[in-house]
């Protein structure tokens, strides 16, 4: 039996509102370069756009997932685009997978700024031994708006730094080769950061249309365990649906409720393909 996703992957009636969003899109750069339009023309891209979101009480600037070299095997060099919730966790995931263009999104406008500051600090740092430094450092200190949860985040990296399986790093800060990838992701700014919802309506459809303006496809998505969280989880498959996606795009997932076994006595780490999986 076709799944639900693969069913709906051409559904005709969909199709329009990425159209809508990507023209609206394009007009409005267009008003705003005025007359300097001819480097947009060249281009023929578009990039994606945030969305209001409601105030966030709750920060988690710090993750505590640590097995997302679980997750080694299903991704290793699947290339494409990579869709991504949460802070620094994805960025091991995008370089295992080798993603030519990432696009992270998250509701909490803290996340992007924390997204932001350590971009520009990796762009900055040829290597993680001279990022973690910087951290710490006071005469860099971080924005204003990160100042009370930033000795929280240094600590983090660090133990992010440390992890090994069987000896072996297995983290972006921990792997150079892995840092040196995500560090080219981000000095190419083929990393997105997007405020937005995965159920909401502009946010997502938005990135559709950045990577179809790209002639991109996603090969994969990273949801955390947002699906534990969803009041409306129909408006999260209407969204995945949208996005273009290689024949064989999977979905990862951290579930903590059910007959699965925690890797780390918290979340079990799940991946399958994406055509067919909805919460």
């Amino acid at each position: 039996m076709r799944s639900r996703f693969l069913a709906a992957r051409v559904d005709p009636h969909r199709v329009p509102r990425i159209g809508r969003v990507l023209a609206g899109i394009v007009l409005l750069r267009l008003a705003l370069l005025g007359d300097d339009v001819a480097p947009l023309r060249a281009r023929s891209y578009v990039d994606p756009v945030d969305e209001p979101v409601a105030a966030t009480a709750v920060h988690f600037l710090v993750s505590n997932e640590t097995r997302h070299d679980v997750f080694a095997a299903a991704i290793t060099g699947r290339g494409g685009a990579y869709l991504g919730v949460g802070a620094d966790q994805n960025y091991t995931m995008i370089a295992v997978s080798r993603a030519e263009r990432a696009f992270l999104l998250d509701h909490d406008r803290k996340i992007g700024a924390l997204h932001r500051e350590l971009g520009r600090r990796i762009v900055a740092a040829a290597g993680p031994a001279l990022l973690l430094r910087g951290l710490v450092d006071p005469a860099e200190p971080p924005p204003a708006a990160l100042a009370d949860a930033w000795p929280a985040v240094a600590r983090h990296l660090q133990r992010v730094a440390a992890r090994r399986r069987d000896g072996r790093p297995t983290t972006w800060l921990g792997d150079p080769v892995l840092y040196a990838t995500i560090r080219d992701r981000w000095r190419r700014g083929a990393v997105h950061v997007v405020t937005g919802d995965l159920t909401g309506d502009t946010a997502m459809a938005s990135i559709a249309a950045a990577a179809i303006s790209r002639g991109l496809r996603f090969s994969v998505v990273y949801l955390s365990n947002v699906e534990e969280t969803l009041s409306a989880p129909h408006r999260l498959v209407r969204n995945l649906l949208e996005l273009p996606r290689t024949d064989d795009a999977i979905v990862l997932r951290t579930v903590s409720r059910g007959p699965a076994p925690a890797e780390d006595a918290l979340w079990s780490y799940q991946s399958g393909p994406l055509d067919g999986w909805y919460p």
